[in-house]
């Protein structure tokens, strides 16, 4: 009996002697495993730090930059806003009241600024790539039409009509002496957040552009396979500003401070590669500047005018800010106007 009992327990300890064994072979094993891969990441870090020529990740961003995939590359070299040329509802404000605001067809006038516009595109684009957008209203697409004839078929990487950069809604069929009541009005509570009654307020407007540039900096993404192109965008007056505006991010009092362009005069933006931001040529911020004042019909937006609504005392915070964004360009191409601010 006690003989069969110790013969029972004698395997037993030979079976815990090699757990044992095992376990401490399983322990080792890990303990090296740990050892190599925190001794590969360290010697990759300092490699990382001190001899950055052998890390693969710098050899792969030399190799984008060197492909002109760098992230500043994807965006276009100049972009362009275009006003469209002269409408009828610009010489004639009762046009309003019996034809559709987006129906408003250019001028014959306005035919020939806009062919104009489209040969100092060109002067200032040369043979670059061109991504196109366009309002859908007829006067914006009579526009570029006519801006286009500068170009060759080959140099238009996009064209597309875009719903977003749209005219501000004033309503529907306005009357005229409606409106001049409504423009009153909007004196007293701020052009960027008065709504006219059944259309929108500028802050509406804000909120679209917004969504129409995030949009605008995917496709810059998805171009990113082509080095040097530009931008074109034929809109209106007033949206041409707040498309700036929020560009720029200027305040509603800096909206406050500068006009629409002029009828088809292309307001032009130029990346700055020093500073890798975009900065308005000086031509361009001249004639948006409030206290350059302008004719009725020069400054009117399609339905009506800014020089009632502009306030100089605004001007100078601008030029300021704005010089605070060209501050890297070189004294020779600044503004000696916006310098002096």
């Amino acid at each position: 009996m006690i003989v069969a009992m110790a013969s029972h327990s004698e395997p037993t300890i030979n079976n815990i002697d090699l757990d044992i064994a095992t376990n401490g072979v399983v322990y080792n094993v890990l303990a090296g495993l740990i050892s190599v891969i925190i001794l590969y990441y360290f010697t990759a870090g300092v490699l990382r730090v001190h001899f950055p020529e052998y890390s693969s990740r710098a050899n792969r961003k030399k190799q984008r930059q060197d492909e002109g995939d760098d992230r500043f590359l994807r965006l276009p070299k100049k972009v362009f806003f275009v006003r469209h040329g002269e409408s009828l509802g610009n010489i004639k404000e009762s046009a309003y009241s019996s034809t559709a605001d987006w129906r408003i067809p250019l001028t014959e006038k306005g035919k020939a600024q806009a062919y104009k516009a489209g040969a100092e595109i060109k002067e200032h684009a040369g043979n670059m790539p061109l991504l196109v957008y366009y309002s859908p209203y007829k006067r914006t697409r009579q526009t570029v039409e006519q801006i286009l004839q500068s170009f060759s078929k080959d140099q238009i990487l996009l064209l597309q009509e875009e719903a977003r950069i749209r005219e501000q809604d004033f309503g529907n069929f306005q009357d005229s002496t409606r409106m001049l009541h409504c423009k009153q009005e909007r004196l007293k509570f701020g052009r960027f957040f008065y709504r006219f009654p059944s259309g929108e307020s500028g802050a509406d407007v804000y909120d679209r552009v917004s969504s129409f540039q995030e949009s605008l900096f995917r496709v810059f993404h998805r171009e990113r396979q082509t080095k040097d192109y530009n931008l074109l965008v034929v809109s209106h007056g007033l949206t041409i500003r707040i498309m700036l505006m929020r560009w720029f991010r200027w305040t509603v009092k800096e909206f406050d401070a500068i006009v629409n362009p002029r009828n088809a005069a292309p307001v032009i933006m130029e990346m700055n590669h020093i500073s890798n931001t975009y900065v308005l040529e000086p031509k361009s911020w001249s004639m948006l500047q409030a206290y350059s004042k302008l004719s009725k019909h020069e400054n009117d937006s399609d339905k009506d005018t800014d020089d009632e609504d502009s306030n100089s005392e605004y001007a100078p915070l601008l030029r300021r800010r704005h010089c605070r964004l060209r501050s890297r360009l070189s004294s020779s191409a600044a503004d000696p106007k916006n310098n002096s601010a």
